[in-house]
């Protein structure tokens, strides 16, 4: 259950699930009883909801002896008491264990309809438990909703694409109680966990890519369900990973941005797309890209909720061994100019970490390749505990992105066909953008 032993935080939350019938048997026999199973699998309205709800409030025998007293609800607090008291009870344990059957009939009177008092069935025994004292009855107490605890919010956890489930309690949680809780729902996962056959709750272009399956190491959820998500897309790594050694998809270069990231995460709500690049410089064997560029440039900005982030494309000197040598050449190291970006992973890495610590967004999705990025995405995942999802456009992705996001894939590059932004476009300016006819 996720303790090296069965004691401390675990033993109680075991003992208490045990005391109320939820759980059977013993050690690593521990498992979901059926009337755990009836109150986890049925809604609140089902008769057989109702029915286990009311048989689990009575399996404590002090909850049981209080019912078949005061059927009619219980006395004054004096006098309850005193009555306990001439009984033998200790007088230390009486008023939590009073606080806790009074909380536990109110909950089951709010979910079960009618009064607990209505009950007439007797619980059946617990395979494998023991008589508990008062002092032992009094480690557990109902839970009640949010609205009935001052002090509690809930918050709404996703678990697959339009599915959620809520968590109510007074937060920050502290260790001990994080680990009860975690104890709870591995003792009942049985009941509520299907066992998973495959990957169906991934995007369908990424099951494209994928076939069966997703690779190796890959994610087996993708989280959405319409999470505000921001997008944060290297636009250097997109290029060469996408474009620059693959002939068959320089055609789609005019891409629309937000449609991709739409595309990808088709159940997400898609907030802000940051795109991070640097303008090129003209060469002799290419003069016309940076006219290309800014025209491309200045149609993504025609996108609502779009930001381009400018780092730098400098200069540097290479050193290098020559590929194509002449016969009778020189096979020694080389000295060569290039350019090299600049900025831009920067850009990028603080511009998420900004975006989530002023809760910009509610997911994040990364397009690269980049594994200078991976310390940003962990912080976000593990800080702020956000998911993160991370593509790359290249055909894998590096090992330390995989382990730093929440799931990944790789770009299914039919999408780039099908994400293109129209040929021609105006700006605010009312100035015409048209789409460049060689690229």
């Amino acid at each position: 259950m996720g303790y090296g032993t069965l004691n401390g935080a675990s033993a109680a939350v075991v003992s208490a699930l045990s005391k109320y019938g939820l759980l059977e048997g013993q050690g690593d026999k521990l498992r979901v009883s059926e009337m755990g199973q009836d109150i986890v699998l049925h809604r609140k309205g089902y008769q057989e909801y109702g029915e286990a709800l009311k048989a689990a409030a009575l399996m404590p025998a002090f909850f049981r002896e209080l019912r078949d007293q005061y059927p009619e609800g219980l006395p004054s607090e004096h006098a309850l008491r005193a009555t306990l008291i001439k009984r033998g009870f200790n007088p230390k344990a009486i008023d939590s264990a009073v606080r806790a059957f009074r909380d536990t009939a109110a909950f089951v009177d709010a979910e079960a309809g009618g009064r607990l008092a209505e009950s007439v069935a007797e619980p059946p025994p617990i395979v494998g438990s023991q008589t508990a004292s008062v002092e032992q009855q009094t480690e557990s107490t109902t839970p009640r909703t949010s609205e009935d605890i001052p002090g509690q919010r809930a918050i709404a956890l996703p678990l697959a694409v339009g599915e959620w489930a809520t968590l109510h309690a007074a937060f920050p949680l502290t260790e001990t109680a994080w680990n009860q809780m975690m104890t709870v729902l591995t003792a009942m996962k049985p009941a509520l966990v299907a066992p998973l056959e495959q990957p169906d709750l991934l995007p369908a272009p990424l099951l494209r890519q994928w076939g069966e399956g997703p690779p190796a190491g890959g994610p087996s959820i993708f989280w959405g369900g319409g999470l505000k998500t921001s997008a944060y897309i290297d636009g250097f790594n997109l290029y060469y990973g996408c474009y620059k050694n693959v002939p068959g998809y320089r055609a789609f270069k005019w891409l629309d941005l937000r449609g991709l990231c739409e595309a990808l995460l088709p159940n997400a709500q898609i907030h802000r797309v940051h795109y991070f690049t640097a303008m090129v410089a003209a060469t002799p064997a290419n003069p016309a890209a940076p006219i290309r560029q800014e025209t491309f440039i200045r149609a993504l900005r025609t996108t609502p909720q779009l930001y381009v982030h400018l780092g730098k494309l400098q200069p540097v000197i290479r050193k290098g061994t020559p590929l194509d040598v002449q016969p009778g050449g020189s096979t020694l190291p080389a000295r060569f100019s290039t350019w090299e970006e600049k900025g831009s992973d920067v850009n990028l890495a603080t511009r998420l970490l900004t975006d989530a610590m002023d809760e910009d967004f509610e997911q994040a999705l990364v397009i690269s390749n980049d594994s200078d990025l991976m310390e940003p995405i962990r912080v976000v995942k593990q800080k702020f505990n956000l998911p993160i999802v991370v593509v790359s456009p290249y055909p894998t992705l590096t090992l330390k992105l995989r382990r730093a996001s929440s799931s990944w894939a790789v770009l299914d590059k039919s999408l780039l066909a099908a994400c293109q932004l129209p040929q021609a476009l105006v700006d605010k300016m009312g100035r015409a953008i048209t789409k460049p006819a060689v690229w």
